[in-house]
C-alpha cells in the first residue's frame, strides 16, 4: 500500500539530513527543448531553487560583451547547473526540469560532490 506524499516527505527529510551533514552535489546539464518553447522553459528553470542557466541560444549570440555567457549554443539547448539546496536535491530538480512542457531531454554532463 502506498501512502500519498510519504515518498516525497521522506526524500525531503533525507535531503535535509544530507545537507546538514555537509553533503553537497552540483550537476552540469544540457537541457534539450522544443525550440518554440525555449524562452518559456528558460523562465521556468530560472525560478527553480539551486538552478542556474549559463548558456542558451539567442539572436545576438556572440555580439554581447558579457563574457560569462557562452556564445555558441545550438538552438533548442541550454547549459544549466543544478545544486543541492536544503529543500531539494539536484536529482529532484532534474526531475522537475524534465517534467516541464517542451523539455525533450535532460542530459547529465558532469556531477561533482563533497
Amino acid at each position: 500500500m502506498r501512502i500519498r506524499g510519504f515518498e516525497k516527505e521522506h526524500r525531503q527529510t533525507a535531503q535535509q539530513e544530507r545537507f546538514a551533514k555537509g553533503e553537497y552535489h552540483v550537476c552540469g546539464l544540457i537541457v534539450e527543448t522544443n525550440p518554440k518553447k525555449t524562452t518559456l522553459i528558460k523562465q521556468q528553470i530560472a525560478t527553480l531553487a539551486g538552478c542556474e542557466i549559463h548558456a542558451f541560444p539567442s539572436d545576438d549570440a556572440g555580439k554581447s560583451d558579457d563574457s560569462s555567457k557562452i556564445a555558441a549554443v545550438p538552438v533548442g539547448r541550454m547549459l544549466v547547473t543544478v545544486e543541492d539546496t536544503q529543500e531539494s536535491s539536484s536529482y529532484d530538480q532534474m526531475n522537475v526540469i524534465s517534467s516541464i512542457d517542451g523539455v525533450l531531454a535532460v542530459n547529465l554532463m558532469s556531477h561533482f560532490f563533497e
